[in-house]
């Protein structure tokens, strides 16, 4: 395995972020879980 380059952080934080969008439009009626969506998308 070589070394982590910028394109490995990158996919890493778009994963995050697509999950943080889906945890949003699902959750809508859970505020705790709505949060947590947010918080992960800073």
């Amino acid at each position: 395995m070589g070394p982590l380059t910028l394109n490995h952080f990158l996919v890493l934080g778009a994963v995050v972020f697509a999950i943080a969008v889906v945890g949003i439009f699902f959750n809508r009626r859970n505020i705790i879980i709505l949060l947590m969506a947010i918080e992960l998308m800073r």
